[in-house]
């Protein structure tokens, strides 16, 4: 049968706007895969796959122009999208604050000396062994924010290990004997901290 020429530009025109028609339904189908989380189908969820291709099967069809999002997938989508955005990382695992040493000398010429170290502990995985106190001289009494505390001894140093991010402080100290009537001389290597402090009582 031929067609008029009438005929011809209707259905010239009925092609063009399918092919209008199929265009509009294409963001639609883009649109439902951003529901997704990520925007990405995993190849382990064969359930999401196949609610995908249902929809995209379906929006081949003109008069299919909505689709019917499984409420799983909007909860999950609304979920992840109600959730806060992560913390950075703080720029240090741990910050020694302060190093406060403190030497005494008794009325019978007994020298000791006592330190105390604050530590603030802001990422525990990245903290997990700090140098606090040379192991020489041997200290006696070391605590952790006022419990007694063992720590062990790597490449001369006391290590501790921080369980949790928070404010420690460490305290020890040690007997150095009787102090010679001609003086004597102390060296003790310490630990790097952003405030040192150095005390001297007789």
């Amino acid at each position: 049968m031929r067609l008029s020429r009438v005929d011809a530009l209707g259905l010239e025109r009925l092609r063009m706007n399918v092919g209008q028609s199929v265009l509009r339904t294409w963001p639609l189908y883009a649109a439902v895969l951003l529901l997704l989380p990520g925007g990405t189908v995993r190849a382990d969820d064969p359930d999401r796959r196949t609610v995908i291709r249902e929809m995209l099967d379906r929006s081949r069809l003109l008069e299919d122009a909505h689709f019917t999002v499984p409420v799983e997938l909007y909860l999950r989508y609304a979920r992840q999208m109600a959730a806060p955005p992560a913390a950075p990382p703080p720029p240090v695992p741990v910050i020694a604050e302060e190093g406060a040493y403190h030497l005494l000398i008794s009325d019978r010429r007994e020298v000791r000396l006592a330190a105390r170290l604050r530590l603030i502990v802001l990422d525990r995985a990245g903290a997990v062994s700090i140098d606090v106190l040379s192991h020489d001289p041997p200290w006696e009494e070391v605590k952790v924010n006022g419990a007694a505390a063992r720590l062990p001894i790597v490449d001369g140093f006391l290590l501790f290990a921080p369980d949790k991010p928070g404010i420690y402080e460490i305290t020890a100290e040690a007997p150095l004997g009787e102090l010679a009537p001609e003086g004597r001389q102390l060296r003790v290597a310490i630990a790097k901290t952003v405030r040192t402090l150095l005390r001297f009582a007789a």
